[in-house]
């Protein structure tokens, strides 16, 4: 009975020991991907909130991390270019109908100018026009991006914030 006891002792123990390590483990990569976030919310303009849920789109839509950030930081140079009268972007942004004050006021707040421009993408019909805005204002990912930008033009980026939350990976301003 007593080396019965030792055994399960040690077992329990083992066990303990295995999640400690995987909880750890876990606490790690969760701060790893706030700290990934951060760092992306300072290239793009977005807050860490806001890629979190762009994160669980692209999931959601066969596409990685990796291409919403590629394709924001080119949205981002087009809408700044466009906001200074400069480049082709100035055009499509013209024809999807911003005026010149709305690409102003987008630099300052450049989640709600995604979220305007997807919501005016969502609504276009042909797809081949939609393919030729996505490339000329997201660059080469822009093909990647094109349903992520369909559903947060259409439901809004609220759901994957919800979901990104659900599930633990909506990373907040107090992280």
């Amino acid at each position: 009975n007593r080396a019965l006891a030792t055994i399960s002792a040690h077992k329990v123990a083992g066990t303990f020991g295995v999640l400690a390590t995987a909880i750890v483990a876990a606490a790690k990569s969760a701060a790893d991907l706030g700290a990934e976030y951060f760092r992306l919310g300072k290239q793009t303009g977005l807050a860490a909130e806001s890629l979190s849920a762009l994160d669980i789109a692209a999931r959601n839509n066969d596409t990685s991390r990796e291409n919403i950030v590629t394709a924001l930081r080119f949205f981002q140079r087009n809408l700044a270019q466009a906001a200074e009268g400069i480049g082709e972007a100035k055009n499509l942004f013209t024809d999807l109908g911003f005026s010149s004050a709305d690409l102003a006021s987008s630099l300052k707040n450049p989640e709600d100018a995604l979220l305007k421009f997807a919501r005016r993408f969502a609504s276009i019909e042909d797809v081949a026009v939609k393919q030729r805005v996505a490339l000329q204002l997201f660059g080469r990912s822009g093909y990647e991006v094109i349903q992520v930008l369909n559903d947060i033009g259409t439901k809004g980026i609220e759901p994957f914030r919800a979901k990104a939350e659900a599930m633990g990976l909506l990373v907040s301003k107090d992280m």
